[in-house]
């Protein structure tokens, strides 16, 4: 199958394929020769069919040829021209929306730039579009966002000052002391106390009932909430679904399937395992290992906007140390829900990871055959009507 590459090695084309005996025009057997002629034709000898396959540039590639020739000469404003008509004909064809974000990277019109660069999935062209609007960016208002920020720190100490000797924010301070007050509020308060302080934490949840299944429930909501959001609008060059695609019934049904799952096989390997754990603690304190996700999420997410592909280490980082904080969290939980020892907690795992997948071979199985008897039994009244039809 002959395919086409630019000066770069990067691939533009492919096009004939192997005859599969229908005798089809544009399809090989045997290729023993390929020449390419100065009129851009390419020719093909098939030794078994005793004959030459001419391949004919068509409208689409002579454009795209023409724009090459120009970009690779440096005539980049002239380049935009047949790159147009090119995505004119297929506005999806990657290389050509890379190779017009470069000609725009080139004129230093990098808003355009980085649109194009987006279209292509250029992470390359798009981030360096990006650093350079980052640093005039920065040029332009970075020292204004100082003044801003020190003129608020400056009103804080005022407000500060003032207060104590006028008072002037006791009113708010009432109000919102009374809303942190609110039973619920502490409960899912608690999760900063938590993320500090397992032992206690744990100790918390299951002696002094300082949380409530609402409150985990609300927990759980947030962080569903925070994972389809950065799933979907994080930053471009972190992002890992196609721009426009969105399934979030199915990553929703798939969260809660999974935190369900992973609770139910828990709290039946600690049950007969001499754990002390209830289900509504275990639960909940399943639900508030995961408090680090819902106060990194917002900051990675946030960072992930403003990072170049070389700074995308950070984002990595802090997302490794968020999991690698839930993970102790919830390797914590499961030892103090259930007074374990370090090794009974080690056994608990592997027991619940074995049998979370014989629940989901088991949920497998029966899926493929409830999916046989429904195509039976569609079967069987299709056969049915069709009877009574005729």
């Amino acid at each position: 199958m002959p395919n086409e590459y630019n000066n770069e090695g990067e691939l533009l084309f492919v096009f004939g394929a192997s005859d599969d005996g229908q005798n089809r025009i544009g399809l090989s057997t045997t290729v023993a020769a390929i020449q390419v002629g100065t009129d851009d034709k390419i020719y093909v000898l098939d030794s078994d069919k005793a004959q030459i396959q001419v391949y004919v540039p068509t409208e689409f590639t002579s454009l795209l040829h023409e724009a090459l020739e120009l970009f690779a000469k440096g005539r980049y404003t002239e380049s935009k021209t047949p790159l147009r008509k090119v995505l004119e004909m297929n506005n999806l064809f990657d290389y050509a929306n890379m190779a017009m974000g470069k000609a725009y990277q080139q004129e230093e019109n990098y808003e355009q730039a980085m649109k194009y660069a987006e279209l292509a999935k250029d992470f390359d062209g798009y981030s360096d579009a990006f650093w350079e609007i980052r640093n005039k960016w920065l040029k332009d208002y970075m020292v204004p966002v100082i003044l801003v920020v020190v003129a608020l720190w400056i009103l804080k100490k005022l407000l500060g000052w003032l207060d104590r000797k006028k008072g002037i924010l006791r009113a708010p301070k009432a109000v919102l002391e009374k809303f942190k007050n609110l039973k619920l509020v502490k409960q899912i308060g608690y999760m900063f106390y938590f993320m500090r302080h397992p032992l206690d934490g744990c100790y918390g949840i299951k002696r002094e009932g300082r949380v409530s299944v609402l409150s985990a429930n609300i927990i759980l909501v947030v962080g569903i909430i925070f994972y389809v959001i950065n799933k979907y609008f994080c930053g471009f060059l972190l992002k890992t679904v196609r721009e426009g695609s969105f399934d979030i019934l199915s990553d929703v049904g798939i969260l809660v399937i999974a935190f369900v799952l992973v609770t139910g096989c828990n709290y039946l390997i600690c049950t007969i395992n001499d754990g002390e754990g209830k289900l509504k603690d275990i639960y909940c304190s399943f639900i508030y290992s995961f408090s680090p996700y819902l106060v990194f999420m917002p900051f990675i997410f946030v960072i992930s906007h403003v990072v170049t592909y070389n700074e995308v280490f950070f984002v990595d980082f802090a997302t490794l140390f968020m999991y690698a904080w839930i993970a102790i969290l919830f390797v914590i939980s499961i030892r103090e829900i259930n007074d374990y020892s370090v090794k009974d907690t080690v056994k608990i795992i592997g027991l619940t990871a074995f049998t979370i997948l014989i629940a989901v071979l088991l949920a497998f199985i029966i899926y493929v055959l409830w999916a046989q008897v429904f195509d039976f039994i569609q079967a069987i009244i299709g056969e049915v009507v069709y009877k009574i039809g005729g």
